[in-house]
C-alpha cells in the first residue's frame, strides 16, 4: 500500500473487536469484524500513528470509536492489516466565484 500524506483524510477498512448480540439475546464479547473508518495519518513521538478523522466529535455518539482507536494504536505503523478504500479530495485554494455565489 503506498502511504498517503500526514493529514490527508482517507476510508480506511480494518479488523476490530466489538462486541454483539448472540443467540437469545446473550451478549458476546470479542467478535472480529471488518470495519471502515474516516481516518489520517498524524506525527507521533515515534513516528507517525492513524487517528481516527474528528475523534473527540465521534466519541459523543459512536460507542466503539474508543476500541478502533485503540486497534490503530496497537497496529502502529504496521500496514499489513489496514486496506485504503478511497481518498477524499479537496480542493485548495478555494475558487472566489464559489464565494461570491
Amino acid at each position: 500500500m503506498k502511504l498517503i500524506k500526514l493529514y490527508r483524510v482517507v476510508t480506511i477498512s480494518f479488523s476490530s473487536l466489538r462486541s454483539c448480540f448472540g443467540d437469545g439475546l446473550g451478549v458476546i464479547f470479542d467478535v472480529d469484524t471488518i470495519c471502515q473508518r474516516q481516518a489520517m495519518r498524524v506525527l507521533a513521538p515515534g513516528g507517525w500513528k492513524w487517528q481516527i478523522h474528528n475523534y473527540r466529535k465521534v466519541s459523543e455518539w459512536d460507542c466503539f470509536v474508543e476500541t478502533d482507536q485503540f486497534t490503530l494504536d496497537e497496529m502502529g505503523m504496521d500496514l499489513d492489516g489496514i486496506e485504503m478504500v478511497k481518498m477524499r479530495r479537496v480542493r485548495f485554494p478555494l475558487d472566489c466565484r464559489e464565494l461570491v455565489q
